[in-house]
């Protein structure tokens, strides 16, 4: 399947969408980019991990053992780290710092945090995630007893059901798998169609002619941007970002054009995007606590963007490579069979 190093750069980009995104809201910078833009980089992030997924998985046969060694390997990598961040911020809301922002002290809070059924501030991705890892394993298994498209589809429909039911009842869209599966399964789809895709000269010359246009749309199309000038379908944040065609597709045209590695997005291949790609899941849950201590300290306004980035890379680093990397490995060699081949999350692009 090959490694797609253009994707771990596009993931280092998501996570800094995200970040930019936030230091606009707390004016490090211009406000067009805030309000809605960190949630494209959400997009983008789940559409890869449903390419990932497919692309790993769905030509692999449908065994326990392969079962086994896609659970070791998601345990891995997302466990550790979100579940020592989450008792970390019980630890110091409690007892060091009570304005943390990530202020967690009731019980039933932790243990929905915990147990993956939700969690609150820039925690809510992970368990929407980990949820996701599940439910990918029946669509595993179903395409690999080849039942066909119609009844893959109606799976894909069935997902959406509970955030259906739980919306009327509380009458917002509960941040939970069910409501964000689209853009997973359109990852899945991708995936399932790669190497089709990579073969046809078409959708080469394609990708290659959006690959610019893609980029510039992103920012002249900025949610913060549209939603001043009226430009959208509706005042709810949920329904203007991630019910937005237009949303959907600038992000999934830059999603395809680095899948392709076209030649515009060659930067996505630098080594400063690649290490962001591979420290970004840290990165991701490490930032927000970090730009509302910087943006409280005595530091020059023009000066809290750059200070906050270069914190939260640093921070993001260590964590990757002092804890995230050994503990993963430790859970591989204790929990995966001996006699596994190469490690499976390390075939197709970095960041897993």
């Amino acid at each position: 399947m090959g490694y797609i190093n253009a994707l771990t750069g596009l993931r280092g980009a998501a996570a800094f969408i995200v970040f930019v995104s936030h230091c606009s809201n707390w004016q490090m910078l211009p406000g067009a980019l805030g309000n809605g833009f960190g949630q494209i980089g959400v997009m983008l992030f789940f559409i890869l991990s449903g390419f990932l997924m497919g692309h790993l998985y769905l030509n692999k046969e449908m065994t326990a053992e392969n079962v086994k060694l896609y659970l070791v390997s998601r345990v891995g990598r997302i466990f550790p780290l979100y579940i020592a961040l989450i008792l970390l911020s019980v630890l110091i809301s409690t007892t060091i710092y009570p304005a943390f922002h990530y202020y967690i002290t009731d019980p039933d809070i932790v243990f929905r945090a915990l147990f993956f059924i939700d969690a609150p501030f820039e925690f809510w991705t992970i368990p929407v995630e980990v949820q996701f890892y599940f439910a990918f394993i029946i669509f595993w298994l179903l395409y690999a007893r080849n039942t066909g498209f119609a009844l893959l589809g109606a799976f894909i429909a069935l997902t959406t059901v509970p955030s259906i039911i739980l919306f009327v009842k509380l009458g917002y869209v509960p941040a939970i798998f069910s409501s964000y599966s689209l853009p997973f399964f359109v990852g899945i789809a991708t995936a399932i169609n790669y190497s089709r895709i990579c073969a046809s000269r078409l959708w080469k010359s394609i990708a290659a002619y959006c690959a610019i246009p893609s980029l510039i749309a992103l920012f002249l199309t900025l949610p913060a941007i549209r939603a001043d000038a009226g430009w959208v379908l509706a005042d709810d944040f949920f329904v203007r970002t991630w019910a937005d065609p237009i949303n959907w597709l600038v992000v999934y045209s830059i999603f395809f054009c680095a899948m392709l590695n076209v030649k515009s997005f060659s930067f996505l291949n630098t080594r400063p995007f690649v290490v962001l790609g591979e420290i970004s899941f840290g990165f991701y849950l490490i930032h927000y606590p970090i730009l509302k201590i910087v943006h409280s300290m005595n530091v020059p306004q023009p000066l809290q963007f750059i200070t906050s980035f270069v914190v939260v890379t640093v921070l993001a680093w260590l964590s990757y490579t002092y804890f995230e990397q050994p503990v993963n490995r430790f859970i591989r060699r204790k929990l995966a069979a001996p006699s596994r081949g190469p490690a499976i999350g390390r075939v197709g692009y970095k960041a897993v």
